[in-house]
């Protein structure tokens, strides 16, 4: 079985980041894939996931997620 997963950006959100001042601020993706390949005698079988991740801005500024699951 291989995984594969990585962010996903969308340029037309609001770029969030995290990081303390002095730090190199990173950028908070807006959902993940994930990829599962599994090799069988037949062939590939393969199943793929998008997971997003809403986030906003609290009182302070900071990135907050705003999922309720």
């Amino acid at each position: 079985i291989w995984v594969v997963a990585g962010p996903i950006f969308d340029r037309a959100t609001l770029k969030l980041t995290i990081g303390d001042p002095g730090e190199l601020a990173v950028e908070i993706p807006d959902a993940f894939f994930k990829i599962l390949i599994h090799e069988s005698p037949s062939g590939l079988d393969t199943l793929a996931f998008i997971f997003e991740q809403p986030n906003e801005l609290n009182a302070q500024g900071e990135p907050v997620p705003t999922a309720s699951w």
